[in-house]
């Protein structure tokens, strides 16, 4: 399984695939389609790391 997902771009619609662990790192992604660039803002790299910690405290419950 990979860790990539996708996001629409804010600008054109178009999906965008990010890596999460990446974009927590403070990777920006550019739109294939219209070169826009995508990010987090520097306060939301804790919540996404917190918010994909418990995703995956979920998933080892789960036995995924």
């Amino acid at each position: 399984m990979t860790d990539e997902i996708s996001v629409p771009c804010p600008a054109c619609g178009t999906a965008i695939p990010i890596s999460p662990k990446a974009l927590i790192m403070g990777e920006h992604f550019t739109c294939p389609n219209c070169k826009a660039s995508i990010g987090l803002a520097e306060q939301g790299g804790g919540e996404v790391k917190g918010a994909m910690d418990k995703l995956g405290q979920l998933k080892d419950g789960a036995g995924v």
